[in-house]
């Protein structure tokens, strides 16, 4: 099985950096970790100076380690189709009835195929007006969200509806 996984990450990841969200940096050739880091640094250090009116902002780290290991396998195909991956097979199918484990070659890239669902929810919601991130300088991009490998971090407004 770690061989038939091994195959469909390294088909998987040469299709990746064309459909998942820029605010995903871990596991996608060409992106750095590190870019994430220094965002989220930056937008705490403008969160720590409340001056002119930037009070009612927080950032909340969420904990997504356990999350990929609850997705279901209908979750995954459904996804891969939907981007353009055909889950075409050479020999016949062949049905997985047992999660990933540890240390296997899938499973960093099944945690983007889910960031990446959970980054479209949130685009989503701010386009909707439900969410509205954080904005540390006039021409900077509106920060919302950001993953990096099973960590999550989200930045709004400190409100009921926001949170809620």
């Amino acid at each position: 099985m770690k061989a038939v996984t091994k195959s469909i990450a390294n088909r998987l990841k040469t299709f990746l950096p064309g459909i998942i969200s820029e605010k995903q940096s871990a596991f996608i050739w060409g992106r750095l970790i590190t870019d994430n880091a220094l965002i989220a640094m930056e937008c705490f250090h403008w969160m720590k100076h409340k001056k002119n009116g930037r009070k009612g902002t927080m950032a909340l780290k969420l904990d997504t380690s356990k999350a990929s290991d609850r997705l279901e396998w209908n979750f995954v195909s459904e996804t891969l189709e939907k981007n353009g991956i055909s889950p075409s097979h050479p020999n016949k199918k062949f049905f997985p009835n047992r999660g990933l484990h540890q240390g296997d070659p899938f499973s960093p890239y099944l945690f983007v195929i889910y960031a990446d669902v959970l980054s479209r929810m949130i685009r989503s919601d701010m386009v909707n007006n439900k969410i509205h991130g954080i904005k540390v300088e006039r021409k900077s991009p509106i920060i919302s969200h950001l993953f990096s490998v099973d960590d999550s971090l989200m930045f709004s407004r400190a409100s009921e509806e926001e949170v809620g």
